[in-house]
């Protein structure tokens, strides 16, 4: 049985920029902990510059074309989600989810559903009518969770991810909003 971390109420909003040093350190646990979920690797990022994830950030949060959202909770950040949209006149329309880790004593508390809910949303105001993401064929609990939130798969990469001797999918889901 998992144990239960959080005392307080979690918060869902968007990361801040004096929050860098933690959320490089959450993102760094999530490529560690999780290696054949992410496309990025723990060996490589661990080394970058605070510079470097000074503009790691400032790319993915900049509010027009893309936000961090973390999960907040006993004086920590407990989770994120990304969300990127489309860069060009003819893409503006759709968005994709990156980066969604949520820490194994948080699990199972709704954090990652309110983390998606806050994607969707910044979305649609942007007027983003359809949301994508890439999930690992192998991450069963992840690709319920996306079922869950309303998206289904529409296409599989093969190969996308070559991590330990080993050849992962991925699967390419989409939900409209």
């Amino acid at each position: 049985m998992m144990m239960t971390v959080t005392q307080e109420a979690p918060t869902i909003r968007p990361v801040i920029k004096s929050e860098i040093s933690e959320l490089c350190q959450l993102r760094l646990e999530a490529l560690q902990n999780e290696p054949e979920a992410f496309s990025r690797d723990y060996a490589t990022d661990r080394n970058n510059s605070p510079a470097a994830w000074e503009k790691w950030l400032g790319q993915r949060s900049d509010g027009t074309s893309g936000i961090i959202f973390v999960a907040c909770a006993d004086d920590q950040l407990a989770g994120m989600m990304g969300i990127a949209r489309g860069c060009t006149a003819k893409t503006l329309h759709s968005g994709f989810i990156w980066g969604v880790y949520v820490r194994p004593g948080y699990r199972r508390q709704g954090l990652a559903r309110q983390l998606m809910e806050a994607c969707i949303e910044w979305a649609h105001e942007r007027g983003v009518e359809i949301v994508k993401l890439g999930v690992t064929n192998t991450n069963v609990a992840a690709i319920r969770f996306y079922a869950a939130c309303g998206f289904h798969v529409y296409g599989i990469e093969p190969k996308a991810l070559w991590y330990n001797d080993r050849y992962y999918d991925e699967l390419l889901m989409v939900r409209e909003i």
